[in-house]
């Protein structure tokens, strides 16, 4: 039951960076190209944050955004 829970937290965490990167026009590729700490990807950052039980590093290595703890320090900024 726990694995199901865990598929449904990643799943709906891909439909949001899904919508997030449509919504700014944006490819996967775009989210290597733009810096670590690009605001949007903070953005996308909090959503996930807000919506989802994701680790920090989890979006940290989806958002190319390098360490959980860069993640952290860019989100407790961002408030």
């Amino acid at each position: 039951r726990a694995s199901e829970r865990s598929e449904t937290d990643a799943a709906l965490a891909e439909r949001l960076v899904s919508e997030a990167l449509a919504q700014l026009r944006w490819r996967e590729l775009d989210l290597a190209i733009h810096p670590k700490g690009d605001r949007s990807k903070v953005g996308i950052a909090h959503q996930l944050r807000q919506k989802t039980p994701m680790t920090y590093q989890w979006i940290a290595d989806r958002l190319h955004m390098g360490s959980g703890s860069y993640v952290f320090n860019l989100l407790t900024q961002f408030k």
